[in-house]
């Protein structure tokens, strides 16, 4: 019997490798902002590690700003991408606050995401476009933190200031927490018992114990 002749791998797209292209500049470039910082970051060193000619990345991202947008962009999408498969998991376990915490830290406020953008909002205070950009983004995080904090409190108490401001304080005291490992990022410890004891105070308030004592404005 004649043997089979081996079927060639199909060629990709031009649109395939525009994409790929595109993606390798932008983790790249992410990561380059992280390494050197926002400053230090240019559009030889990026397209240097993502391993594509100047002209390559050019053609898609023709100067730092725009590349520094869309990074943003990028950022902000995985981000989003991210809340949305823990939304899901919540949608099965309602109520699981210690999840809801442990799952944005973890996959939210890691290095990869968190670096990068403390750079870009540096850098927005000076960049006009950039801040515009990452105001709006930061409206929709915000937005979506809403709609799944919603899963893990009752739908009733959706709204209730106090639940407002039990959000607010667990977001700020997540970045916090990553502010202060980009210089300790060693003692994972000292992040987990943090965790855990918010997790509790949160459980507890969530349980229909009020935030006696603070003003709500």
């Amino acid at each position: 019997m004649q043997a089979q002749t081996e079927m060639a791998p199909r060629r990709r797209t031009q649109e395939e490798r525009s994409a790929a292209t595109r993606q390798a500049v932008l983790l790249a470039a992410r990561d380059t902002i992280c390494d050197l910082g926002y400053s230090r970051t240019t559009v030889a060193e990026v397209a240097l590690r993502a391993g594509v000619s100047r002209g390559a990345q050019g053609h898609h991202y023709p100067s730092k700003e725009k590349m520094m947008l869309a990074v943003a962009d990028f950022i902000f999408s995985g981000v989003e991408r991210d809340l949305s498969q823990i939304a899901e998991r919540l949608g099965k376990e309602p109520g699981n606050v210690e999840a809801f915490i442990n799952d944005i830290w973890k996959r939210v406020f890691h290095r990869d995401n968190f670096c990068p953008v403390m750079e870009l909002v540096n850098a927005a205070r000076t960049n006009p476009a950039l801040r515009e950009l990452l105001s709006v983004r930061w409206q929709r995080l915000i937005e979506t933190y809403d709609e799944i904090w919603a899963r893990v409190i009752s739908r009733s108490e959706h709204g209730n200031p106090e639940m407002v401001m039990l959000l607010n304080l667990t977001l700020s005291m997540l970045r916090g927490m990553a502010f202060h490992r980009v210089i300790d990022d060693d003692n994972q410890e000292y992040y987990d018992d943090l965790l855990k004891a918010w997790s509790s105070i949160v459980k507890r308030i969530v349980g229909k114990e009020s935030l006696q004592g603070i003003k709500i404005t």
